[in-house]
């Protein structure tokens, strides 16, 4: 079937940010999973994660979503509201 719009989500790509922002909730039943509660539960030190934009698959390597100097995750669950995500 011919894609509809509604099996995506919306995204912001900002260059002027370090981090990935995945959604928090289901966003209102859209999702049936909460993308943060997978990454948090799923991530794997030296691992890399993969998203898809525009139908182009794209490789997120460990390097650039984990902070080694401070020994965390570079990414974070949105606000409350925020109907997308945010790929920094």
């Amino acid at each position: 079937a011919d894609p509809t719009g509604a099996e995506y989500l919306p995204a912001i790509m900002d260059s002027g940010t370090s981090c990935l922002v995945l959604p928090g909730d289901d966003l209102d039943g859209r999702l049936t999973n909460v993308p943060f509660d997978d990454f948090s539960r799923l991530w794997a030190r030296d691992a890399s994660f993969f998203v898809e934009v525009g139908g182009h698959r794209h490789e997120v390597p460990f390097s650039a979503w984990f902070l080694s100097r401070t020994n965390q995750t570079c990414v974070q669950p949105s606000p409350t509201g925020m109907q997308g995500l945010l790929i920094g």
